[in-house]
């Protein structure tokens, strides 16, 4: 026979049983505290309320959840930012600003906002990193510069190798442009004017030797799969995705595919009907900038029904949120948990660019208009990647809203417009 609990203890019970439903977070997030390390995801709390990290940094003092939103987001509990598709980003954007630094040449600054220690201002050439530590330069310690009216070319690594990030104007924090920005700049190239790349390692040869392609020369709806419905797709999207004209449709041998606000978000996303593994794989696409929207190019493997995400594998070729001055190349895989690895590539995402990959059976490689920005190993399945290895399908939509770009502002225009002039599919 039970015992009958006595009135005392069944309400300490149920109090203690309340608490681990409703503060799950106060239960395992710890105090914020400066000088501290803390990962994408970490929950803290700060004098009552609990914050959830969003990009990965060192914290220092005046850097408090509350101060800082472009780190910090109001609420959360432990574990990790979900999302179907997750990779780096924030709500943040920089201040524009064509104010020349002091003295002829940019700034680069220790802490965010231009905090910190300064360089002496840096004249327009090419520095590795023995010649910037003849202006105070430090290497993987820069977080913020005041371009001085330059164009400021960053690399991960010395001898302008690695990923590179494009300032066009001054940026009060390098995490911005992505995560892996910030604290992490070891080569600079400043010069006058616009940054171009140069086409390599192939020119644009059009759909001759093409295994596939659609040039969207047609009309009405293109020849593709349609996704349908809304319910956040694992994201917290906010648009319904449609095959109505209204939201996708061939005009002028370029597909539009258009985001309405009619009372409700609309859009559309889309599926190539061919699927292979292996080959490069391009688009050229003009995105609409604006806070909440988030244009993709990218791709599924076909198992997806089977064996789900992130286990069918993910390539995103391009991703663009807000009005970002750079775009994001990511993969995501399960190697027995998820994991994910990419970069991005600052640029003028608004006009016309081609972004490719070169996927074979040892890498996968990044490309903007040519130039190659970032590589994922993938040869032998290392790290688990053997859905690498599978057959993929194509995916192009704009989405409205979600965990990454949050939601749509007064300031979003309506109706916004991703478009691509074609997408080709070659062996190599």
């Amino acid at each position: 026979m039970f015992k009958r609990i006595k009135c005392k203890s069944l309400k300490w019970f149920v109090l203690a049983a309340i608490m681990l439903i409703v503060f799950p977070a106060l239960l395992n997030a710890a105090e914020w505290a400066p000088y501290t390390y803390y990962s994408r995801g970490t929950v803290v709390t700060y004098q009552g309320p609990t914050y959830t990290c969003r990009q990965s940094h060192t914290s220092l003092p005046g850097w408090e959840p509350p101060n800082v939103p472009a780190l910090w987001l109001s609420g959360g509990s432990s574990g990790t930012v979900a999302t179907s598709t997750p990779t780096p980003g924030t709500n943040a954007t920089a201040t524009p600003s064509n104010t020349p630094a002091s003295g002829n040449g940019a700034v680069f600054y220790q802490h965010i906002n231009y905090g910190g220690t300064a360089t002496q201002p840096i004249p327009p050439g090419n520095y590795t990193l023995s010649q910037l530590y003849n202006y105070g330069f430090v290497n993987d310690w820069a977080s913020s510069c005041r371009t001085g009216g330059y164009t400021v070319v960053m690399y991960e690594h010395d001898n302008f190798t690695g990923t590179a990030w494009i300032l066009s104007r001054d940026e009060s924090w390098f995490g911005n442009l992505s995560p892996n920005a910030n604290d992490l700049v070891s080569s600079v190239i400043i010069q006058t004017g616009t940054v171009t790349f140069t086409p390599t390692p192939t020119p644009n040869q059009g759909t001759s030797g093409a295994l596939w392609a659609d040039e969207f020369n047609g009309s009405g709806l293109p020849a593709w799969n349609f996704d349908l419905g809304g319910g956040g797709w694992g994201n917290a999207e906010l648009e319904t995705y449609t095959n109505s004209t209204a939201n996708c449709n061939q005009s002028g041998g370029v597909l539009n595919i258009t985001a309405l606000n009619n009372g409700g978000y609309t859009s559309a996303r889309i599926k190539s009907p061919y699927n292979r593994t292996y080959g490069r794989i391009e688009g050229r696409i003009k995105v609409p900038m604006g806070q909440g929207l988030w244009p993709a190019f990218w791709m599924l493997g076909t198992n997806i029904g089977s064996v789900g995400w992130p286990a069918c594998g993910e390539i995103d070729i391009m991703e663009h949120i807000n009005s970002e001055g750079a775009i994001y190349g990511t993969m995501h895989w399960d190697t027995g948990g998820y994991a994910s690895y990419g970069g991005s590539v600052g640029c003028a995402p608004q006009n016309w660019n081609t972004y490719s990959i070169l996927w074979d059976s040892s890498a996968i490689r990044w490309y903007i208009n040519g130039a190659q920005y970032w590589e994922g190993n993938i040869a032998g399945n290392i790290n688990g990647t053997e859905e690498f290895h599978r057959n993929f399908f194509i995916i192009l939509n704009l989405a409205v809203g979600g965990n990454w770009p949050g939601s749509p502002n007064s300031s979003t225009a309506f109706p916004a417009v991703y478009q691509i002039d074609w997408v080709r599919w070659y062996a190599q």
